[in-house]
């Protein structure tokens, strides 16, 4: 679901933001570097049905947009979870 209009961050790229990415296109003649704003996964391509060098789920700050490319969709990098230690157990003297 977007969360907002399309806008141009960088002259003729376009950005749409969504709940969980996202979505850039370039119609310009030439290739453009984009600063996402922050921390994203690239979608994970299969073998036979997307471009894998491209949608390959590296991590990204950044992407750069070939010349005319219909679009280069990301979604956002869920914050990493902490692993909690257990806390040992506390040894109690014994009465002599």
């Amino acid at each position: 679901m977007p969360t907002g209009a399309a806008y141009s961050p960088v002259t003729n790229v376009w950005r749409r933001d969504f709940q969980n990415g996202i979505a850039l296109v370039n119609p310009d003649t030439i290739a453009h570097t984009v600063n996402l704003g922050g921390t994203f996964k690239k979608i994970a391509g299969r073998v036979g049905y997307s471009d894998t060098t491209v949608n390959n789920g590296a991590s990204v700050t950044s992407v750069t947009l070939q010349p005319q490319t219909a679009s280069s969709c990301c979604a956002r990098e869920p914050p990493r979870r902490l692993r909690l230690l257990p806390t040992p157990p506390r040894h109690r003297s014994r009465p002599a």
